[in-house]
């Protein structure tokens, strides 16, 4: 809580209501209530019950045109400052555009490597899959022969074994 004395010297200005400082800077009493929170405005609340507090008001805002801030310049100044404001725009947007059509360039180097990659995965997961069934095929013929005696390794089938007769011609 500030002292009204204190506040007074330290800063000139005019201790007043909310709605009485809308009414003289042209806004709302909430409108003014937030912005002395925000500015920090001292502020005196009332004794009794039903009495309206009171802001201090800084001198620089009552000077001020109502609805206007107090650092507001001529007409002038302010277009000087949209147009420099209007330049730095225009010079931001074409910079944003020259680094989107660099990203749109490195977009569509990505896209092709992306399709060599996936023409490649396909190619090995074919190669893949041929040499696979070769294995598999190699793993059946290897369980057939483990299948079979092992004197068939030196005598094949269709040939004489001893002791058998002579096939008719």
């Amino acid at each position: 809580m500030h002292d009204a004395n204190t506040e007074s010297d330290a800063d000139p200005g005019r201790w007043m209501t909310y709605a009485e400082a809308a009414a003289a800077l042209g806004s709302t009493p909430e409108a003014i209530r937030k912005q002395a929170r925000r500015g920090g405005w001292a502020k005196q609340r009332p004794n009794s019950p039903g009495t309206p507090a009171r802001v201090h008001v800084p001198q620089a805002l009552l000077e001020a045109p109502p609805g206007r801030p107090p650092q507001a310049a001529d007409a002038a100044a302010l277009a000087a400052a949209h147009a420099a404001r209007a330049d730095a725009a225009e010079a931001l947007a074409t910079a944003v555009a020259g680094h989107v059509s660099h990203l749109r360039a490195q977009l569509g180097e990505a896209a092709g490597r992306a399709e060599a990659d996936r023409a490649m995965i396909t190619f090995l997961q074919e190669q893949l899959n041929m040499r696979q069934a070769q294995v598999s095929q190699l793993m059946d013929e290897r369980d057939q022969l483990r299948a079979r005696r092992w004197w068939h390794l030196f005598w094949p089938a269709g040939t004489k074994k001893r002791g058998e007769p002579k096939p008719a011609p």
